[in-house]
C-alpha cells in the first residue's frame, strides 16, 4: 500500500510540474536585427545569426515588431575582423556598445551571440521581468476554441453539416520592414603606398642615405610589392686613393611577402646601378655598373589609424657580381681603386597609407 501511494504521489508531481511551467512561462525578450557583415569573409546571414541567437536563448528572439534594435557591424582590423555591437535604449536615449575581435567571421558572430545572451539574458535583469523596451510583444493566436466537454453527434451534425477541414493555428504578427542601409562591396585586397627615408651602412664606398617609395597589394596573408630606392654617400672619397667624388645607387626591387598583423617577411629580387660622381677631368674609367641581387626583408608594422601605419624594415641583399672602379689604363695601373661588396645592408622607416576602400 505504501509503494502504491508513493507511485501515485510521484505521478501527480510529474503531471503538476508541466502545468505550472505552462501557467507561468518565463519572460522573453525580442530584438530587431540590423546585421551589416563584410561580403566574402564567410559571415553568417541575418537568418543564420537569428538561429545562432535562438540557440543561446532557447527561443526565437529576432522579430520585426520588437522595440529594441540589435545592430552589428563588421570592420577589417588587419587580418582579423572587429564586430561593433550596439543596442540603443529607446527610454533613456542611451546606447549599449561593445567591440569584439576575431580572425574568423563565423566564430566572431558566435562570440557576439554569447555576449548578447550574457548582457541581456535573464541573469542581467535586476528584477523578475526584463526592461519594458526589451519585452517581446504579445503574439496573438487565432484558432479553434478548446471545449471542455464532448458534444453529442447531433450537435456536431447541426454545427458542421459538411466534413470539417483540419487547419493549423494562425499566428498574427505585425510586420514592418526594417530599413537596411546599403553596404558597399569591398575588394578582397588592399593597396597601400609607402614612402620614407633609407640608410645603407654597408654596400657602397661609405654610409649612404636616401629614400624609397613602394606600392604594395595584399590578399589576406599574401602580399606583393614593387619598390624604387635611391641613395648617395654624403662623404666624398672613393677607394684607397680617396678619389674626389661620391657614389650613388639606384635600385628597383620586386618582393613577394608573407603578411601577418604586425610583421612581414619578404623575398627580394633587385636590379641596381651604381653611379660614380667624379669630376669630368679626372682620369678614371669604370666598367658596366649594373648588377642583379637577391635577398630578404623583414618589416615591422605599427598601426596609427585604420588608414595609416608606421613601417620599419631591414633589408639584406646578396649581389651576383661586384662592380670595380679603376684608374685610366694610360696611367699604367690596372689595380681597381675600389670594388663594391657583394653584400648590401639597408635600414629604413616609412609611413604606409592604404589607398583602397
Amino acid at each position: 500500500m505504501a509503494h502504491r501511494a508513493a507511485a501515485l504521489a510521484a505521478a501527480l508531481v510529474a503531471l503538476a510540474l508541466p502545468r505550472a511551467a505552462a501557467a507561468e512561462p518565463a519572460p522573453k525578450i525580442a530584438f530587431r536585427l540590423d546585421l551589416q557583415a563584410l561580403p566574402g569573409r564567410g559571415c553568417p546571414t541575418a537568418e543564420e545569426f537569428g538561429l545562432i541567437l535562438a540557440a543561446e536563448f532557447g527561443y526565437l528572439l529576432v522579430r520585426d515588431d520588437a522595440r529594441a534594435t540589435l545592430r552589428i557591424e563588421t570592420h577589417p582590423n588587419g587580418n582579423k575582423l572587429d564586430a561593433v555591437i550596439t543596442v540603443p535604449d529607446p527610454e533613456s536615449n542611451g546606447e549599449w556598445r561593445r567591440v569584439l575581435t576575431q580572425g574568423d567571421c563565423r566564430e566572431l558572430l558566435y562570440d557576439v551571440a554569447v555576449l548578447v545572451s550574457i548582457a541581456f539574458g535573464p541573469r542581467a535583469w535586476r528584477g523578475p521581468e526584463p526592461p519594458p523596451w526589451l519585452v517581446a510583444p504579445v503574439t496573438f493566436e487565432v484558432g479553434r476554441p478548446v471545449l471542455d466537454f464532448e458534444p453529442s453527434s447531433a450537435i456536431v451534425k447541426l454545427l458542421h453539416p459538411v466534413e470539417e477541414e483540419a487547419y493549423e493555428p494562425v499566428v498574427v504578427v505585425s510586420k514592418e520592414p526594417l530599413p537596411r542601409p546599403m553596404v558597399e562591396d569591398r575588394p578582397p585586397f588592399k593597396v597601400e603606398v609607402v614612402l620614407g627615408p633609407a640608410v645603407m651602412p654597408h654596400g657602397l664606398t661609405s654610409v649612404a642615405v636616401g629614400g624609397n617609395g613602394l606600392v604594395g597589394v595584399r590578399w589576406g596573408s599574401f602580399g606583393f610589392a614593387g619598390e624604387l630606392r635611391g641613395v648617395i654617400t654624403p662623404a666624398s672619397g672613393i677607394g684607397d686613393r680617396a678619389l674626389p667624388g661620391r657614389t650613388g645607387l639606384w635600385t628597383a626591387s620586386l618582393m613577394p611577402c608573407f603578411a601577418a598583423d604586425h610583421f612581414d617577411v619578404c623575398g627580394v629580387a633587385s636590379f641596381s646601378k651604381i653611379d660614380f660622381l667624379l669630376p669630368a677631368t679626372y682620369p678614371v674609367t669604370s666598367v658596366d655598373a649594373a648588377t642583379f641581387g637577391m635577398g630578404v626583408r623583414a618589416n615591422g608594422r605599427f598601426q596609427l589609424s585604420p588608414r595609416f601605419s608606421l613601417l620599419g624594415y631591414a633589408d639584406v641583399n646578396q649581389q651576383l657580381r661586384s662592380i670595380a672602379i679603376q684608374p685610366d689604363p694610360r696611367e699604367g695601373s690596372y689595380v681597381p681603386d675600389w670594388r663594391s661588396p657583394l653584400l648590401r645592408l639597408t635600414f629604413g622607416i616609412a609611413v604606409a597609407a592604404r589607398i583602397s576602400k
